[in-house]
């Protein structure tokens, strides 16, 4: 909850717990992650209900002496485990904890939460919940044993489970989704790993290794295991480095989903057969499809200053997100200790913004979220109003794509391999396909390869800060036009 804390006193994080059995929850604000904010959240909690074992992620802040100390003297057992069952239902209340302060927020206009948030956990712990088909309040010992029922089922019917994995098979395993990632992400990371021992209890449980035969901590269920044959294909996450070994160019680089001990020097990116180009060629792009998944304000242009009229000039980041409009950035800008001091508005026939500064306030505008605005960098005292139009894609209007196989060309003050400029379009997450029917032909360098580089590049030169997704490109030869 870091992102609110400026409207919620200095609160920045939620201490949650659940009881996995009657899904009853608390939420305890904290202001930093220490050991005694934890002890004294964990303290409120005792209070109400004691539990004989406490599951917890493997934050530090949990096994802080403070803690450990307390936990003993509670006699309570602590435990964490690599295992994401167990740990998944804190996760599933968590989501739908955001889901109720999200529509919180957009209904008041707020973020801020600490005045209602003992009042939706009050609303979660006395609404019907599906898994136990009662109210989480409402479970007594007298109804404990439907709501195991419920929960479990009739474990005698379990005996006679056979194993879906043998020891050899290669299996994937589903990750952990973090409180705010996107439920139509992939849930099946590509790293793989051979089934090492299969541990007959109810349910079955398995022990894995990696391709390095190490194996893995913890066990896995079969919920959290997919069969996958091993085809040798392992996608390249980025690049590390490159050189040159006996006139081959090769890439240090990183596989997809596999932890650094698999970075290889011997991957190359091939073609499926080499290409031989006899007489002279040119090559263009034809069709570029690509994820809009970058985030126009990032650690890079999300900075700003300001001062409230007493000399301490106090500098703030806003979140780092995809900003469709301007008065999105804007509203992410304004504080609550900016009222009657400092204002930011947003014409919307003009395109400009102006910003209002009074009793001796002052506004400090940095490169990069200054151009997004519309400013030059300055410090803005009295009233100002944008130079130039706000657009919030103007850290990303165009993206250059590069290849290694074609002629260089002049681009500004250097020389550099160019195939095209591509102008962006589209908004956050849309897939976006651009087809030239005209592609512009740039001659081709070499007549044989098997490799080809695609490097996709901003103004400033760094690479398109893509969150997610895949690129496709479509080049398209032709011998040279001789006019």
């Amino acid at each position: 909850m870091q992102f609110a804390s400026t409207f919620n006193s200095g609160y920045k994080y939620l201490l949650t717990c659940i009881d996995v059995f009657s899904k009853f929850a608390w939420a305890i604000s904290l202001k930093d992650k220490s050991g005694q904010s934890i002890l004294n959240g964990f303290k409120k909690i005792f209070k109400e209900r004691k539990p004989r074992v406490l599951q917890t992620d493997k934050g530090t802040g949990f096994k802080n002496s403070l803690v450990q100390n307390y936990l003993k003297k509670m006699k309570v057992h602590f435990f964490t485990t690599n295992n994401e069952t167990k740990a998944s239902i804190v996760e599933r209340f968590h989501r739908t904890l955001m889901s109720k302060l999200t529509r919180y927020f957009t209904e008041y206009n707020t973020r801020k939460y600490i005045d209602v948030i003992e009042e939706l956990i009050y609303s979660y712990n006395h609404t019907w919940h599906r898994s136990i088909k009662i109210e989480p309040s409402s479970v007594n010992i007298d109804n404990q044993a439907e709501v195991w029922q419920n929960l479990y089922g009739d474990l005698s019917e379990q005996k006679s489970e056979k194993a879906s994995f043998k020891v050899g098979d290669t299996v994937r395993i589903s990750k952990w989704k973090g409180r705010f990632e996107k439920g139509y992400e992939n849930n099946w990371p590509r790293e793989i790993f051979p089934v090492h021992q299969i541990i007959p209890r109810i349910p079955i449980v398995y022990k894995l290794q990696d391709l390095n035969n190490n194996v893995i901590k913890g066990t896995f269920y079969e919920t959290e295991m997919q069969k996958v044959v091993d085809s040798g294909y392992y996608p390249v996450e980025r690049v590390i480095k490159k050189r040159k070994r006996k006139g081959k160019l090769e890439y240090f680089v990183k596989f997809q989903d596999y932890p650094d001990e698999f970075n290889s020097w011997s991957f190359v990116i091939q073609l499926p057969s080499p290409i031989l180009l006899e007489g002279r060629w040119e090559v263009g792009l034809a069709e570029i499809i690509y994820p809009h998944t970058w985030y126009n304000v990032n650690e890079k242009n999300n900075i700003f200053g300001f001062d409230l009229g007493d000399g301490k000039l106090i500098t703030r980041k806003i979140p780092p997100g995809s900003y469709e409009t301007v008065p999105d950035i804007l509203k992410a800008m304004l504080l609550p200790s900016h009222e009657g001091k400092i204002s930011f508005k947003f014409n919307a026939n003009s395109k400009r913004v102006k910003i209002k500064t009074e009793r001796k306030s002052k506004v400090v505008l940095e490169e990069g979220l200054s151009n997004l605005l519309g400013f030059h960098p300055h410090v803005v005292e009295g009233v100002a109003e944008s130079s130039f139009v706000a657009d919030p894609q103007a850290a990303f209007p165009v993206f250059y794509v590069y290849s290694d196989i074609v002629q260089p060309v002049v681009v500004g003050h250097v020389e550099a391999p160019l195939l095209r400029v591509v102008r962006i379009s589209g908004k956050d997450g849309d897939v976006i396909s651009a087809h030239y029917d005209r592609p512009h032909y740039v001659p081709v360098i070499r007549q044989y390869f098997q490799t080809i580089e695609i490097e996709l590049r901003l103004n400033s030169g760094a690479l398109v800060p893509f969150e997610r997704g895949k690129v496709i490109i479509v080049l398209h030869f032709r011998m040279r036009q001789i006019l």
